[in-house]
């Protein structure tokens, strides 16, 4: 299915050419440059300053695809923990 990102057309079906439109995106709301649209199939999405947990899952998600499809094992989140005594 063909998306359309930041105003490029990628392919869903190529998980690592939706990382990089998703990651170009992401680029341009962290500098606040602007208010994205993005559309999955008909689901229509926007992004705004205020929603970038959204887009980084999206973006974790693609890069999951794109890992796998290049044969690259699972790429591990780092979580702490933190004790106090």
């Amino acid at each position: 299915m063909i998306i359309k990102i930041g105003g490029l057309q990628v392919d869903s079906a190529v998980p690592c050419d939706v990382v990089e439109a998703l990651n170009l995106v992401l680029d341009k709301l962290a500098t606040g440059s602007l208010r994205e649209v993005v559309w999955f199939g008909d689901d229509k999405v926007t992004y705004t300053k205020a929603n970038p947990n959204l887009l980084k899952e999206r973006v974790a998600h693609y890069q999951g695809l794109c890992d796998a499809a290049n044969g690259q094992p699972k790429r591990r989140r780092r979580f702490a923990t933190r004790f106090c005594y």
